[in-house]
């Protein structure tokens, strides 16, 4: 979902929501007694992904970078409860979710320069700007 100024607010909003939802009923249907490494991989297996699905196609601005990493503080408070959410993540050891993101683009981008992914850059579109001419690569990607 992308607004009509390419931003991708409405789009993290949308994420943030369906994932608060499963937080929220893993909340009321998990058992407080539950170990936090079963908090852990639930988390992995429900609300990682959906936070994070296709993450690569899209840049976030600092507002959703920080609504993002405040839901996260919030999750990972929920698994262990120690003050610092600094402490928590190297408890937990997991990475903040904008290292994490950009870890993802870097294997992306290795996987291109590696020919993982058939990239063909024949395709291009010229856009011109008076005496400037800009030239932008509209990669055609097949797995």
């Amino acid at each position: 979902m992308v607004s009509n100024n390419l931003k991708w607010t409405a789009h993290i909003e949308t994420k943030l929501a369906k994932a608060n939802k499963t937080f929220q009923m893993l909340k009321r249907n998990v058992s407080k007694s539950i170990s936090q490494y079963s908090k852990l991989l639930l988390y992995k297996s429900t609300i990682f992904p959906q936070l994070l699905y296709a993450s690569e196609c899209y840049s976030l601005s600092r507002m959703d970078v920080r609504a993002l990493e405040a839901f996260n503080k919030k999750i990972t408070k929920w698994m262990c409860y120690l003050d610092s959410y600094k402490d928590r993540l190297s408890h937990l050891q997991i990475l903040p979710l904008t290292y994490f993101m950009e870890m993802k683009e870097i294997i992306l981008l290795s996987g291109i320069v590696t020919h993982k992914y058939d990239v063909n850059f024949d395709s291009d579109i010229v856009m011109k700007y008076g005496r400037n001419e800009i030239q932008l690569y509209l990669p055609q990607i097949s797995c």
